[in-house]
């Protein structure tokens, strides 16, 4: 995704592309338009996994760039991660609260499987608006096959 803005929400998602162009580049969105804080959320970019890598030598995120979805000071933690020995080519300008993980771990079914449903309330609270509320158990489970097809998944389920 290029531009995010407005109430705009992206939760529960990953990206194995290799990102090029632009000027302002991320794993899952380019630039991020809204100021977003506890007491007013405007665009929300959560529970996202990014394991490609950024061609560009400026204006790189790893997950997304642009005006930061504030996590420390307002009380929002946006549960974002990227694979950083997979993203090697760009300098990363701008964090904007994406934990770095070294990819082997993100590929863990055990790791993304609890990730991803322990934030299932809060990533509903966060795909809701004013006019369309999203409950806990509306939000999918997250029963995934692992994403290293090297690993034996049963062992994990």
């Amino acid at each position: 995704m290029g531009h995010l803005g407005g109430s705009a929400r992206v939760v529960n998602c990953y990206s194995y592309a290799n990102i090029s162009g632009g000027t302002d580049k991320g794993g899952i969105v380019g630039y991020n338009n809204e100021t977003t804080t506890a007491a007013s959320i405007q665009t929300m970019v959560m529970n996202c996994m990014f394991y490609g890598d950024i061609s560009s030598s400026n204006n790189i995120a790893p997950v997304y760039g642009g005006v930061n979805i504030s996590n420390l000071h307002d009380g929002l933690n946006t549960y974002n991660y990227y694979a950083y020995d997979k993203l090697t080519t760009g300098t990363i300008n701008k964090y904007n609260g994406a934990l770095a993980v070294e990819e082997k771990y993100l590929n863990r079914f055990e790791f993304y499987r609890q990730l991803l449903n322990s934030n299932r309330r809060l990533a509903a609270y966060y795909a809701s608006t004013d006019d369309d509320v999203v409950e806990a158990e509306d939000m999918m489970k997250w029963v995934l096959e692992t994403a290293d097809r090297d690993l034996d998944h049963t062992a994990y389920s």
